[in-house]
């Protein structure tokens, strides 16, 4: 059973994952199934450099992001 609290953070991060373009999208589900920016980098065909500013810019939008 999930709490208020849970229903709350679930929201927020919906809300800031609307601000997000799609590559940034991409990252995030990338990070959150583990993969380390060099495999990040690989995977969407990009740089270690261009991952970590999407990071960067994802969490200007989400407050509690990982990495």
């Amino acid at each position: 059973m999930h709490n208020v609290a849970d229903a709350d953070l679930r929201l927020d991060l919906r809300r800031a994952c609307e601000r997000l373009t799609e590559r940034q999208r991409a990252v995030v589900v990338l990070v959150v199934e583990g993969y380390t920016q060099t495999e990040i980098g690989k995977q969407l065909a990009i740089t270690q450099a261009t991952v970590f500013h999407h990071l960067v810019a994802i969490r200007a939008h989400v407050e509690d992001f990982p990495r």
